[in-house]
């Protein structure tokens, strides 16, 4: 195993498949993890970035799901990339790469990779017109309250941010 979120690595399929069905791993996102490791967002993120460059960034519905979001992790996969940092795709990934400005504040880095916030995960999906429930869920895990999401939202300028501080209003009246 790595020292990375324990993935086990370096182990031919064919055996993992076996350690597979003797309960010893399971498969999450694009690696293999002893089954004696909770759930956790570290764990989700080391799933999702595991061979990827440190540059890239979880981000939208990837983002939500290693927060503990969403059931299902998304394919294909949103990763950002700092405009400033530059970060590309090996070709072929079950991936898409978003360059995007991101304040200070706006990213987490959880063991071996980093998600955008909770909050700017929120707001992000209000902007792409998540559904309701989305929204919901990231604040209640998150523990993001109504007028701290609103007030976030406030301050945003992009494209959407209109139609997304009333999806917010209105997905999060009963938070």
């Amino acid at each position: 195993m790595s020292g990375s979120s324990s993935l086990v690595s370096g182990i031919p399929s064919a055996e993992l498949l076996s350690m597979r069905l003797d309960g010893e791993v399971f498969p999450l996102g694009a690696g293999w993890f002893p089954v004696d490791l909770p759930d956790s967002p570290g764990l989700r993120i080391s799933a999702v970035m595991a061979g990827r460059s440190s540059r890239l960034i979880a981000g939208g519905t990837t983002a939500a799901w290693v927060w503990g979001a969403a059931s299902v992790l998304p394919t294909p996969l949103t990763l950002l990339s700092d405009v400033r940092a530059r970060a590309r795709l090996r070709p072929g990934s079950p991936a898409v790469v978003r360059e995007v400005t991101l304040a200070e504040g706006e990213i987490a880095e959880l063991g071996d990779g980093r998600v955008t916030t909770p909050l700017r995960t929120l707001l992000d999906l209000a902007c792409e017109g998540a559904p309701a429930d989305v929204l919901r869920r990231l604040a209640s895990v998150a523990d993001l309250d109504r007028d701290e999401v609103l007030s976030a939202a406030r301050r945003e300028r992009r494209p959407g941010v209109q139609a997304a501080r009333r999806a917010i209003s209105a997905a999060l009246s009963r938070c």
